[in-house]
């Protein structure tokens, strides 16, 4: 899904997401403690919290909760930057 989005839009939730905590240093703090705790789930919905209504709504496949959806994709990445 990720990877149609890329080829369909030039852009997909990770890129979203990469950039908004790229560019936020708030952000970034509650994700380095998200993946300092690996993964905990109060984390986790602190993060999700203030990223969940800036990811464009058309990148989440239909037939996908929005909230599991980036919450997938923000374990993924956060394995990825451990």
């Amino acid at each position: 899904e990720e990877r149609t989005n890329l080829l369909k839009f030039n852009n997909n939730v990770l890129l979203q997401i990469k950039e908004k905590v790229d560019k936020n240093i708030s952000l970034r703090k509650i994700f380095d403690g998200f993946i300092m705790s690996e993964g905990q789930e109060k984390n986790l919905n602190k993060l999700l919290e203030m990223i969940k209504d800036k990811i464009d709504n058309k990148l989440i496949p239909e037939r996908r909760n929005k909230e599991n959806y980036i919450s997938d994709i923000l374990y993924f990445y956060g394995s990825k930057e451990s």
